[in-house]
């Protein structure tokens, strides 16, 4: 018998609907038992400004590194981790795009800790994009400003990267009572500065003191971190005078090298999937893209999620910032997160696209 062509696809979408229903059920269970403590597997996680646990963030206006925000801060305030945002360009210039403002407005209502740096000759002087990266070396000031305890504990993150595993997270702590600093891998950098990546590097507030300086506002600080001086020690080159895209990897591997207790104060946690042949970096970053992952082959979805620290999104190709991607996307955040918070992610997310903000 010939199975019209419209019912075979009609039972084909029930059966994929059921069997994503399935998977997310299925990764659901198997992330709340080996990934996450229970007390983190709650409707909606709201993490105040007393916590103990921060991450170091900071990014320009650039509107597909924006789009990204709200999913980085929903996942690491899952994790029990109360988020620190640095933003270059004054909240009103935020505004005045459309795009833009969505992110703003977002990161207020769920209370988010954030400053902007907003002097023009310290922007202009730097760049946009300098800033974005080096401007996270602020937050200990932030943090210090707001009278947060020196056993505090602070980590550097990255913009468009997303943690999924709490549980390597909130190990941290425990390392830090062994050491001042715990760094996420050490390779395959020269290990003469040393150069770590810059997620993760976790420290004491009282430790970062130390590696970072001093000043009394954010301009301040990197000001004085962008100095010439720091270029030149950083590089190791008396000829250099501006700073490049990976400055602040270099200067917090010197200022590491010169705490009294290295190398026995420095820890090192080694990725799960790395690919350093192909130069695929960073942690739990696998060799092999999303869509691999999630689309092309979604039975190996729990195996593949088991593995990752985090989820790396980037700006170019397989972009979560992409409408195409977004299928993707979701479903990533499915798993992982509570569907209020989903919700929410997904309202965003479709209002966004709606603004055609990924044409950007």
């Amino acid at each position: 018998m010939i199975v019209p062509t419209r019912i075979l696809c009609v039972f084909q979408s029930f059966i994929i609907i059921f069997y994503i229903s399935l998977l997310h059920v299925n990764n659901r269970q198997y992330l709340t038992n080996t990934i996450l403590p229970e007390s983190m597997m709650k409707t909606d996680t709201k993490v105040s400004n007393s916590s103990s646990l921060f991450v170091a963030l900071s990014v320009n206006n650039y509107v597909r590194y924006a789009y990204l925000l709200p999913f980085v801060i929903e996942g690491w305030l899952r994790c029990g981790i109360q988020p620190v945002l640095v933003l270059i360009e004054s909240e009103e210039t935020w505004m005045e795009n459309n795009c833009t403002s969505m992110v703003i407005r977002y990161l207020h209502e769920r209370k988010i800790i954030l400053r902007h740096l907003t002097n023009r000759s310290l922007i202009d002087k730097y760049t946009s994009n300098i800033l974005s990266r080096t401007s996270r070396l602020a937050v200990p000031h932030i943090l210090n400003e707001l009278g947060m305890s020196p056993d505090s504990i602070v980590w550097t993150g990255d913009a468009d990267v997303i943690p999924l595993k709490c549980d390597y997270f909130q190990s941290i702590p425990l390392t830090m009572k062994q050491r001042n600093v715990q760094v996420y891998m050490d390779g395959p950098w020269d290990m003469s500065i040393p150069r770590y990546l810059m997620c993760y590097i976790a420290g004491y507030l009282s430790v970062w003191k130390n590696l970072t300086e001093q000043g009394s506002s954010i301009e301040q600080v990197m000001e004085k971190t962008l100095a010439i001086s720091n270029v030149q020690m950083a590089y190791g080159d008396l000829n250099r005078t501006k700073p490049e895209y990976d400055f602040d990897e270099y200067f917090l591997g010197r200022r590491i090298k010169k705490l009294s207790c290295f190398p026995n104060c420095t820890t090192h946690g080694q990725p799960p999937v790395r690919n350093c042949e192909e130069f695929k970096r960073g942690p739990g970053r696998p060799p092999f893209n999303w869509t691999e992952a999630l689309g092309d082959h979604p039975h190996k979805t729990i195996d593949f999620l088991s593995k990752l620290i985090e989820a790396h999104s980037g700006v170019r190709e397989h972009s979560f910032s992409i409408e195409s991607s977004w299928p993707i996307f979701h479903r990533l955040i499915l798993i992982f997160m509570e569907r209020i918070v989903t919700d929410r992610l997904s309202h965003f997310s479709n209002e966004y696209f709606r603004l055609d903000c990924s044409k950007n």
